[in-house]
């Protein structure tokens, strides 16, 4: 049934309510969904972009208008000045990608370094901190100000505060890491990464865990959590490894396993094939077949997402109080289909 004009306002209106912000259907798309022509589509948009409702962007398509009284302007990013970007794939990316997703959103980010004692900024409409440092400048936080999201960190939330943590479950990603290697026939075990970070010591503590409940030990490598400490580490390991069985290493993170990964190419193919690598994160890089690094992902869309929801809910319900979220590493789809057959 061929819409009249009015009816396909009020359904494109519809559409633009469920989509607040976001871009819209292509005209084609919306031209067939509805049933009437590409023409008409364009007159309506036309008419919606004059009433404020919708946006267009050249090379880009059309955007709903978000009307939303209370919406996300201006978050502020704080990061740790011990995060050295540089040098450390994963948090580069997950600050790329969330810059990404506050823009996708129409919302302003803003960038700004700190340590322990940085008195938090009250001007932007939230505040996203990472790093360790968070923890402390969380602990401090008066109630009242902007609300907060803090990604992998170890605080907790005042009551009443307008504060969120957002963790992953580190222990348990060291225990399935230790468990895998087992499942491959492994017997010596070794953890290469630092015991004074959070992560890596959690991630330590659950492959541990796995050890002591099958009889084994595990040995502990400290290093620096980067490419460096993985090359230094895997040089100091292997030069007088006298192991003629299959050895499992668990690294840090992704970064630490490359270097690893280079320092043990450097001793030879034979060498390198003695040993089976696990480690976590989920940099894209370690989907090279050749680096044969089985690693753990921390799903970082699921994050990025509900970051930015979690900082609307404070918007959208004032009396809502502070909680924390926690979030499985996950293996690759191709590791799901080797431990289905393990």
């Amino acid at each position: 049934m061929l819409l009249k004009q009015d009816e396909l306002v009020l359904a494109i209106k519809e559409i633009i309510t469920r989509h607040p912000g976001q871009r819209l259907p292509s005209e084609r798309s919306l031209a067939v969904n509805l049933g009437v022509s590409r023409a008409r589509i364009r007159q309506v948009l036309d008419r919606l972009e004059s009433e404020q409702l919708v946006t267009r962007q050249r090379g880009s398509g059309n955007y709903a208008v978000d009307l939303r009284k209370d919406r996300l302007t201006t978050v502020g990013i704080l990061v740790d000045r011990q995060l050295k970007l540089g040098n450390d794939p994963f948090y580069s990316m997950l600050l790329e990608q969330l810059q990404s997703a506050l823009q996708h959103e129409g919302i302003r980010s803003v960038i700004e370094r700190i340590d322990k004692n940085t008195k938090l900024p009250e001007e932007e409409d939230a505040l996203i901190i990472m790093g360790m440092a968070g923890n402390e400048v969380i602990s401090t936080q008066r109630l009242g100000g902007p609300p907060i999201l803090g990604i992998f960190l170890d605080a907790k939330p005042q009551p009443g505060s307008q504060v969120s943590i957002l963790q992953v479950d580190n222990f348990d990603a060291g225990y399935q890491a230790a468990k895998y290697l087992y499942s491959l026939g492994v017997k010596s075990f070794c953890f290469v990464g630092p015991n004074h970070i959070p992560a890596s010591r959690d991630r330590y503590l659950g492959a541990k865990n796995f050890c002591e409940e099958q009889g084994h030990d595990l040995e502990h490598f400290p290093c620096r959590m980067n490419y460096t400490g993985g090359l230094s580490a895997g040089q100091e390991i292997l030069k007088n490894d006298q192991i003629t069985t299959k050895r499992g290493l668990i690294t840090a993170n992704d970064w630490t396993a490359i270097g690893l990964h280079s320092a043990m190419i450097a001793f030879g193919k034979e060498l390198r094939d003695q040993h089976v690598l696990v480690s976590f994160d989920g940099l894209p890089i370690t989907n090279d077949p050749n680096l044969a690094i089985h690693t753990m992902a921390i799903p970082l869309r699921s994050i990025i997402q509900d970051s930015v929801t979690e900082l609307q809910r404070y918007l959208d319900q004032p009396s809502a109080s502070g909680r924390v979220l926690n979030y499985r590493l996950e293996w690759s789809t191709d590791m799901k289909h080797r431990l289905a057959f393990n």
